[in-house]
């Protein structure tokens, strides 16, 4: 800060000056003519300095403050060193006393930098009324307060002159009601921009906004605005469909879309994230499949496969949008889910089997007389449905999977993480990524607990072996089933626990029991022995280099029409380019 007193410390130092001048003339030369005329060229030096500065400083610092020097509140002799130093005194000083100030118009040097300011109450200025429809008011009334505020190249800074500081309205009661006032600061900004990444809801930004600065003044539309403009930015004048494409690529998801021949509408969408390969890679036993709705606003179905780890975890294995729910739909799920078996399924002979009853399960379509379909249903399952059901499941590895309920649990916490239920793809894709990776952090907790953790209902001698080995899940479920060891026998066990979870039903544990010994690790299934996520690797053998079927497109392509040429290099470059890709949104 410059401050005019420093012309004032100028005076006095040139006054000793002259004072010590003079005393050496006196005391050496003592001549009087000499020093009445060095007295009287030092006089007129400082005179004319001294009218040059107050003419400079009555004309760039007082223009405009004759009236107001000493009265208005606004008038200072301060010199700020920036346009926004300016505004933020200005800002706070009619802040305190109850109105809101605006800048009218600036103008700019040759060098473009703003050079000039007007600045007037946010309540000056008159209505002018335009044609429109919708419904609007105004708050202006010509109020007359004015301040010109200035840059000084001497000064390096900004000065401010008093035009008028006189309103023709009272003070402010509620400044939540003037827009101007609302503004969120540059570090709001930024916090705003961290918290909105971290999907923290508008009105708790609100209230931490309110937290850090007790004086914020903002409304919740305020932070929807910012919201707003933060995403336009973001987006960069891209379509939403590239938005979606380039955020999928850029998170390295694995996708997969068909589009509507004819308008080249978005119809299906599939994609796994990263990370929900390595989990499923370790945990690809059981899938459990779901449709729900009312996530985005294209109102498409949302279909979301998951899976289960040995510590009891959900984790979500894919995600799909669908233009509908008919079968072809969810066929062309699956289809995309097995495209991506391969890193699951190492060995070839492997991978034949599993193709050879997917393809049985998913694609064959077997005919049954509709009579035998009324019959059944009518004697049999509409008794007996739940009891067919767990007899069949029991008789199969299901790791204590009976129902849909766990995926329909994983429905209800992403939608927590939508928080509204018009969400764009785009956004929710994001969403998905927070959610996945609160997934792998939830697993890998539960991992880290099973190997350390021993509880009391877990100390059987029995157990030495399986403690910090297994799962402790798989260890209460064999407590659970130490409370039927003596109420069964071999002959009446059924087994349950061996043939759905693979482990050491109570006939078996009886056994060990009887005979003193440890149970194995080996009696219990890989799946409940597992307490690490591996990266996935490449099927045995696997050749994915892809010279020989470039060459084929390049053959094919150049045999083709203009036309068709055009469509196929569309569709190649909607996946090298996926940021600038032709697809367009589904139809709302």
């Amino acid at each position: 800060m410059f401050n005019y007193c420093l012309l004032v410390a100028l005076y006095i130092y040139i006054y000793i000056y002259i004072y010590i001048y003079i005393y050496i003339y006196i005391y050496i030369y003592n001549q009087l003519f000499y020093i009445i005329l060095l007295f009287l060229t030092i006089f007129c030096y400082v005179h004319s300095f001294t009218k040059k500065m107050a003419n400079f400083y009555e004309e760039n610092l007082n223009e405009g403050n004759e009236f107001f020097m000493g009265i208005s509140p606004f008038f200072t002799k301060w010199v700020l060193y920036s346009l926004n130093e300016l505004m933020g005194w200005v800002q706070n000083k009619t802040f305190s006393l109850g109105y809101v100030i605006v800048r009218r118009r600036s103008k700019t040097n040759e060098n473009g930098v703003v050079s000039y300011v007007t600045l007037i109450c946010d309540r000056g200025g008159e209505y002018k009324i335009k044609a429109t429809s919708k419904n609007s008011g105004t708050k202006k009334i010509n109020c007359p307060f004015k301040l010109v505020g200035s840059y000084i190249k001497q000064f390096d800074g900004w000065t401010l002159r008093v035009k008028c500081d006189q309103h023709n309205h009272p003070p402010a009661q509620h400044m939540e009601g003037h827009a101007c006032a609302r503004r969120l600061k540059e570090n709001e900004k930024k916090l705003v921009a961290d918290l909105t990444s971290q999907n923290v809801e508008p009105h708790n930004i609100l209230s931490i906004l309110k937290e850090h600065d007790e004086n914020n003044v903002s409304i919740l539309k305020t932070i929807y605005n910012a919201q707003y403009k933060l995403h336009s930015s973001q987006n960069d004048g891209k379509t939403p469909m590239q938005v979606l494409m380039g955020i999928l690529n850029e998170k390295k998801f694995v996708i997969e879309f068909s589009v509507n021949n004819i308008s080249n509408e978005l119809e299906n969408l599939f994609f796994i994230h990263p990370l929900s390969l390595d989990i499923w890679q370790a945990f690809p036993h059981v899938l459990i499949i779901d449709a729900t709705y009312k996530t985005n606003k294209y109102a498409m179905p949302f279909v979301e496969i998951v899976g289960a780890t040995s510590t009891n975890k959900t984790f979500s294995i894919d995600f799909a949008f669908i233009i509908n729910e008919k079968e072809e739909s969810y066929k062309w799920v699956l289809t995309c889910l097995r495209k991506h078996c391969k890193a699951l399924i190492p060995l070839k002979a492997e991978w034949k089997s599993f193709r050879a009853m997917w393809s049985f399960l998913c694609i064959n379509n077997i005919y049954i007389n509709p009579d035998v379909l009324q019959y059944l249903d009518d004697v049999w399952l509409n008794k007996y449905k739940e009891m067919f059901v767990s007899v069949w499941i029991d008789q199969h590895l299901n790791f204590g999977q009976r129902t849909s309920s766990r995926v329909e649990g994983q429905h209800s916490v992403l939608k927590k993480y939508l928080q509204e239920k018009n969400y764009s793809l785009a956004k929710f894709v994001g969403a998905i990524d927070r959610f996945v990776k609160s997934q792998l952090t939830a697993i890998n907790e539960s991992f880290e607990k099973s190997m350390i953790v021993s509880k009391h209902e877990h100390r059987f001698s029995c157990f030495d072996l399986l403690r910090g080995n297994v799962s402790l899940k798989a260890l209460d479920m064999l407590v659970e089933e130490l409370q039927r060891v003596h109420q069964v026998d071999s002959s009446n066990c059924g087994c349950k626990l061996q043939n759905s979870c693979g482990l050491p039903c109570a006939c078996m544990l009886s056994a060990y029991l009887n005979s003193g010994e440890c149970i194995p690790l080996e009696s219990i299934d890989v799946f409940w022995r597992k307490l690490k996520i591996s990266p996935s690797i490449p099927m045995e053998n696997e050749d994915i280099c892809g010279d020989g079927k470039f060459e084929m497109f390049k053959e094919t392509y150049n045999k083709q029409l203009e036309a068709v040429k055009k469509s196929m290099m569309r569709k190649l470059l909607d996946i090298f380019q996926p940021s600038k890709t032709h697809i367009r949104e589904p139809a709302i």
